[in-house]
C-alpha cells in the first residue's frame, strides 16, 4: 500500500492501536 506512511504519519500519532487495525484490513 502505498498511502502507509501517510497513515502512519497520521494515526501512529494519537492511535497506534487504530493504525494496527486499519493496517491488518489494508493487508487483507
Amino acid at each position: 500500500w502505498y498511502n502507509n506512511e501517510r497513515i502512519k504519519l497520521t494515526l501512529g500519532g494519537y492511535s497506534p492501536v487504530q493504525y494496527r487495525l486499519r493496517n491488518h484490513q489494508m493487508l487483507k
